[in-house]
C-alpha cells in the first residue's frame, strides 16, 4: 500500500453475505489525484472481539478493520483499564485501520508466543496507544507501517527477550512517545524510520540489545528527547539521521561499552544537548556530523577510553560547550572540523593519555577558551589551524607531557596565559594576529622559528614570563623589538621582556641577538626610570632629563652599551675630531694656544695650525704626552677634558671588543 496519500475514500462491497464484505480503499494525494485502489478484507470491531474471546488471540492480514478499541473489550468483560489482557497472538500485517472518532487504544496487553507483525499496515485514528504492553513474542515487527494519528504512544511498553523493528515506518505528524520502554531483545531497528513533524519522546528508555539502529533516521520540526536512555553494552547507530529544526536531548545518557556512532547526523538548527551523558569503553564517532547553528553542548560528558572523532563535523553559529568534560585515554580527533562562527568552551576539561588532534580545524568567527584544562601525555596537534579572523586561548592551563605543536597554524589571537609548558612546544605559527605569553611557565622549549618559511605574527606580549627552559625565536624574522615597542604597555613591562629575551638569545648561544635585546633592554630600563623618577618628583624633571640624555649620549649612543666595537670606534674618531676641531678654533677667540718645546713660533719646521690640532688631538687622547707640543690657556682645561675621555674609550672598546671575541 502506499504511504504518501494525503486522503483516502472507502467504499463497502458485499459479495457473500455481512461476513463476507470488502473494502475497496481509494487512496488520493494532496491535488487530489488518484494513487492507488486497494482491495482488503472488511472487519468490524466486534469481529475482532470475538475472535480474541475464541482463540485468545487477534490475527489479521490483508485486511481493512473499523473502529478496533479495546476499551470497549474491557467493558463488557469487565476488565480494569491498566490490567493485562493476554494474546496467544496478535498480528496486523498489512491491514488498515481506521478510527474516525475513537481513539486506536491497544494499552496494557500481553502477547505471548508468535512473532507479532504489524509490518505494512497503516494505523489511521485521533490517537494510537500501545502502552503498558508487555511482549514477550520474540519479535515485533512494524516494518514499512504507517501511522496517522495525533499522538503515538508506546510509553512503558516492554519487550522481553524480544527484538523489534520500525525499520522504514512513518509518522505522520503525530506527537510519538516511547518514554520508559524497555527494549530487550537481540536488536532494535528503526532504520529509515520517518517522524515528520511533531516532538519524538524517548526519555527514560532501556535498551539491553546488541544492536541498537537509529540510522537514516528522518525526523520533522518538533523537539527529540532521547535524555536518561540506558544504552546498555549494544551498538548504538544514529548514522546519516537528519533531526531538522528543533532541540535534540541526550541529557544523563549511559551510552554503555559498544561502539557509538552519529557519523553523518544533520542535527538540524536546535540546540544539540548531551549534557552529564557517559560513554563507555567503546569508540565514539561524529564524524562528517553536522551540528547546524544551534549550540551544542556536551557540558560534564564523560567520554571512555575509546577513540573520540568528531573528524569532519561541522558545526554553526552556535556555542559549542564540552565544560567539565572528561575524556579517556583514547584520543579525540577534532581534524578537518569547521565550528563555524561560534565559542567554543572547554573549561576545566580534562584530556586522558591518548592524541588531541585539532589539525586543519576552521573557525570563521568567534573564539576556543581553553580554562584550567588538564592534558595527559598524548600529542597536542593544532597544525594548519584556520583561524585568521578567530581566537584560541590557553588559560592556566597544564599541557601534560606529549608533544604540542602549532606548524603552520594561522589564528588572529594566541594567548598562553598563566600555562604551564613541560614539553616541547612547537609555535611555528605561519600567522597571528597576536600572540600572548604572559604568566606562562617555561620549563622546556618553544620553538618560534621555523626555517623553511617566514612568519607573520602583527604583535606578541610576553610579560611575566617564568623561563626555566628556552624559547628558539629569531629577532629579525619576526621584528621582535618592533612587536615589543608596540605594545600597549609601561617601559618597565617592556624592559622585561626585553631582559629575558636577552638572557634566552644567551642561554641558546645566539650572543649577537643578546646583544640587540640588551640595548634595548638598557634603553627601556633607562626610560621607565626616568618616567617613574619624573612621576614620583616632578620638581626635578628637567635634570633627571637631563641625567638621562647624558646617560644615552654615553651608553647608548657611543657604543650601545659595550656591544658594538665597531661603533666605540666610531665614536672615538668623532670625538678625536671634535677635540682637534676645537684645537683649532680655540685661538680665534682666546689668548690659548698649542706651542711647541722645540721650535721657536717663527721657525718654519713648526706644524701648521691644523696639523698641530690633529696632532696634538692624538697625543692627549690617548694619553702618550711627548712634551713636544703643550697646550697654554684654557687648551690646558679642554686637554685634559680629552685625556679622560681617551681613556674611557679605549677602555670602553676593549670591553666591546673582548666582550665579542671571548664569545
Amino acid at each position: 500500500m502506499s504511504r504518501n496519500f494525503d486522503s483516502f475514500e472507502i467504499k463497502i462491497v458485499e459479495y457473500n453475505g455481512e461476513e463476507d464484505r470488502m473494502a475497496i480503499v481509494l487512496l488520493i494525494d494532496q491535488n487530489g489525484h488518484e494513487l492507488e485502489q486497494i482491495k482488503l478484507k472488511f472487519v468490524t470491531a466486534n469481529m475482532a472481539m470475538e475472535q480474541l474471546e475464541k482463540t485468545g488471540s487477534i490475527v489479521y492480514e490483508n485486511c481493512y478493520i473499523e473502529e478496533l478499541n479495546l476499551l470497549n473489550y474491557r467493558q463488557i468483560q469487565g476488565i480494569a483499564p491498566d490490567e493485562l489482557i493476554l494474546l496467544n497472538q496478535f498480528s496486523l500485517k498489512n491491514c488498515f485501520l481506521h478510527n474516525e472518532q475513537n481513539d486506536l487504544n491497544l494499552s496494557h496487553i500481553g502477547v505471548m508466543g508468535e512473532p507479532a507483525d504489524f509490518s505494512h499496515s497503516i494505523f489511521y485514528a485521533p490517537s494510537f496507544t500501545l502502552e503498558g504492553a508487555k511482549v514477550h513474542s520474540g519479535s515485533v515487527n512494524f516494518e514499512y507501517s504507517l501511522f496517522r494519528a495525533k499522538t503515538v504512544n508506546f510509553q512503558e511498553l516492554e519487550l522481553k527477550n524480544t527484538s523489534i523493528s520500525f525499520k522504514n515506518a512513518i509518522f505522520k505528524e503525530c506527537k510519538v512517545n516511547f518514554q520508559r520502554t524497555h527494549f530487550f531483545g537481540r536488536a532494535t531497528i528503526f532504520t529509515s524510520a520517518e517522524f515528520t513533524d511533531g516532538q519524538v519522546d524517548f526519555s527514560d528508555c532501556e535498551f539491553q540489545s546488541s544492536e541498537i539502529m537509529f540510522d537514516v533516521l528522518r525526523f520533522g520540526n518538533g523537539k527529540k528527547n532521547f535524555s536518561n536512555v540506558n544504552f546498555g553494552d549494544g551498538t548504538v547507530v544514529f548514522d546519516k539521521s537528519e533531526f531538522c529544526s528543533g532541540d535534540v536531548l541526550f541529557r544523563n545518557v549511559q551510552f554503555g561499552n559498544g561502539a557509538i556512532s552519529f557519523s553523518r547526523v544533520d542535527f538540524g538548527d536546535g540546540g544539540v544537548d548531551f549534557v552529564g551523558s557517559e560513554f563507555g569503553i567503546g569508540e565514539v564517532t561524529f564524524t562528517g556530523t553536522d551540528f547546524g547553528n544551534g549550540k551544542a553542548n556536551f557540558k560534564h560528558v564523560i567520554f571512555g577510553n575509546g577513540l573520540t572523532d568528531f573528524h569532519f563535523a561541522r558545526f554553526g553559529e552556535g556555542d559549542i560547550v564540552f565544560d567539565r568534560a572528561r575524556f579517556g585515554n583514547g584520543g579525540v580527533d577534532f581534524r578537518a572540523v569547521e565550528f563555524g562562527k561560534g565559542r567554543i568552551s572547554l573549561n576545566r576539561v580534562s584530556f586522558g593519555a591518548g592524541d588531541i588532534i585539532f589539525e586543519a580545524s576552521k573557525l570563521d568567527e568567534g573564539s576556543v577558551e581553553l580554562k584550567r584544562c588538564d592534558f595527559g601525555s598524548g600529542k597536542i596537534n593544532f597544525d594548519s589551524l584556520e583561524f585568521d579572523k578567530a581566537s584560541l586561548s590557553f588559560d592556566d592551563v597544564d599541557f601534560g607531557q606529549g608533544l604540542v605543536t602549532f606548524r603552520r597554524a594561522r589564528i588572529e589571537k594566541l594567548t598562553l596565559k598563566s600555562c604551564h609548558i613541560n614539553n616541547f612546544f612547537d609555535l611555528r605559527l605561519a600567522y597571528c594576529g597576536k600572540l600572548d605569553l604572559s604568566g606562562t611557565i617555561i620549563k622546556d622549549v618553544i620553538d618560534l622559528h621555523p626555517h623553511d618559511y617566514r612568519p607573520e605574527i602583527q604583535s606578541l606580549e610576553m610579560a611575566g614570563i617564568r623561563l626555566l627552559g628556552r624559547i628558539y625565536i629569531d629577532w629579525h624574522q619576526v621584528n621582535l623589538k618592533e612587536l615589543i615597542y608596540k605594545q600597549e604597555t609601561s617601559y618597565r613591562t617592556k624592559a622585561d621582556q626585553f631582559r629575558l629575551l636577552k638572557e634566552n638569545f644567551n642561554v641558546i648561544g645566539h650572543y649577537d641577538e643578546e646583544d640587540l635585546a640588551y640595548v634595548e633592554f638598557k634603553r627601556t630600563f633607562a626610560k621607565a626610570q626616568l618616567l617613574e623618577k619624573t612621576a614620583e618628583k616632578p620638581k626635578k624633571k628637567i635634570i633627571y632629563k637631563i641625567q638621562h640624555f647624558f646617560q644615552w649620549l654615553v651608553f647608548d649612543f657611543m657604543g650601545h652599551y659595550a656591544t658594538n666595537p665597531i661603533r666605540v670606534l666610531k665614536s672615538t674618531l668623532y670625538v678625536f675630531l671634535i677635540f682637534s676641531f676645537l684645537y683649532y678654533i680655540l685661538p680665534f677667540f682666546t689668548s690659548s694656544d698649542i706651542h711647541s718645546s722645540l721650535f721657536p713660533p717663527d721657525d718654519p719646521r713648526q706644524l701648521g695650525p691644523i696639523a698641530k690640532a690633529l696632532y696634538h688631538s692624538v697625543i692627549t687622547f690617548f694619553t702618550i704626552g711627548y712634551g713636544d707640543y703643550y697646550p697654554a690657556g684654557y687648551m690646558r682645561i679642554l686637554s685634559g677634558l680629552e685625556g679622560f675621555i681617551g681613556m674611557f674609550m679605549m677602555s670602553y672598546f676593549t670591553v666591546a671588543f673582548v666582550r665579542k671575541m671571548l664569545r
